[in-house]
């Protein structure tokens, strides 16, 4: 969805379809800096509890880590030192 960190930590907000209880909403994901040792890394972040799976699919479609109230995801092959932001 989007190209570069800069780009997404300009929009700030996502809104994503998720699916939820058996029932499909639509939540809002801030960008957010995260201290990283002396850097800061971007994941988006809600404070609702979302099922690892559907955290997960989300991660992977947007292409950045996504921290819930109850876990974080990362997309597939990446980690938190892939997200530093300079």
């Amino acid at each position: 969805m989007h190209d570069t960190i800069a780009q997404a930590l300009k929009q700030k907000e996502f809104r994503v379809r998720v699916k939820s209880g058996g029932m499909y909403q639509y939540i809002v994901l801030k960008a957010t800096p995260v201290d990283f040792g002396s850097d800061k890394s971007m994941e988006l972040f809600t404070d609702r509890n979302l099922e690892i799976r559907e955290a997960e699919r989300i991660s992977n479609e947007l292409g950045f880590p996504v921290h819930t109230r109850n876990c974080k995801a990362f997309p597939k092959g990446k980690g938190a030192k892939d997200f530093i932001v300079q």
